[in-house]
């Protein structure tokens, strides 16, 4: 079931994958201009990208039954990636879509956990091996892990168009 969920889900960010490098090249092969292009591949493939965390769910947990505990966090998947990456890819470019996205549902799933997920389910809770519970990360933790996702992405960003001296440089 995962490997399945994993090949369909896998099937809509691939025009803004590898920093856009899809969505890229089909600009510079046709001669399009690149804005324009990649919102109109975001526009195409929005559908499938706010029903592929419903379809994940549903494959994974084999059947419609399993949206019935999962409902309001698969929602706020599907709306905390769509949402940024559609506008990302609108306005600034097929580079970064992915990125944002994935950085605004994380940050929204870990809100949206501990907003609907307080008391979970018994099919769906997870058992902590050895009965101990780990303590809570510290914001230091959490900044020291996603440091390395957040360098990449300044990176990324102060390389993109809307850093036209760096950008131009290295063009």
């Amino acid at each position: 079931g995962a490997v399945l969920g994993c090949l369909v889900v896998n099937s809509t960010p691939t025009a803004f994958g590898s920093v856009g490098v899809p969505t890229v090249t089909l600009a510079s092969v046709t001669g399009t201009q690149l804005a324009p292009l990649s919102g109109s591949v975001a526009l195409i493939q929005c559908i499938l990208t706010a029903i592929s965390p419903f379809l994940m769910v549903i494959i994974c947990g084999k059947g419609w039954k399993a949206l019935k505990g999962m409902l309001p966090l698969t929602l706020t998947a599907s709306l905390s990636f769509t949402v940024p990456w559609f506008f990302t890819a609108w306005f600034i470019g097929p580079e970064l879509p992915n990125i944002v996205g994935a950085i605004c549902s994380m940050g929204a799933m870990l809100l949206a956990i501990r907003m609907f997920n307080r008391e979970p389910d018994e099919a769906y809770a997870l058992q902590i091996a050895g009965g101990e519970e780990e303590k809570p990360m510290t914001v230091g933790e959490g900044v020291k892990a996603w440091s390395s996702f957040l360098l990449i992405f300044l990176l990324l960003l102060s390389t993109s168009n809307l850093c036209p001296p760096i950008h131009n440089a290295i063009a």
